[in-house]
């Protein structure tokens, strides 16, 4: 219900308008709180869902870091001290950039596609 997230709209303020019947207090308390957190909640879930995703992109363990010309020198530096496992440990880095995150699950899907060839 888009009008519950209005600064000051209250669950019986909508119940009059609509003629709902009347909630308990600690009821309509918390459809309030809910409605209101809805986009944190939600935005909350895809970030999650995202990391889990990354955390399924494996990293070699023998990679040159050094050798991904589409990472910043940083981000090589950082990448070669850390050596990560996954693309999602590589992401939760300091100085690791989302723009690196993107270059890592494509270098990661054409390490994968040329393993898969070879």
């Amino acid at each position: 219900m888009r009008t519950g997230r209005r600064p000051g709209v209250t669950w019986s303020a909508v119940a009059d308008v609509l003629d709902l019947p009347a909630l308990d207090a600690a009821v309509a308390e918390q459809i309030e709180i809910d409605i209101r957190y809805a986009g944190y909640v939600e935005r909350a879930r895809r970030k999650a869902d995202k990391t889990r995703q990354l955390d399924r992109i494996r990293l070699p363990e023998d990679a040159d870091w050094h050798a991904v010309t589409a990472l910043s020198f940083e981000a090589r530096e950082r990448l070669c001290a850390a050596r990560p496992r996954t693309v999602g440990q590589a992401a939760r880095l300091p100085g690791i950039t989302p723009a690196a995150v993107d270059a890592l699950v494509t270098w990661a899907g054409q390490q994968r596609r040329a393993g898969a060839s070879a």
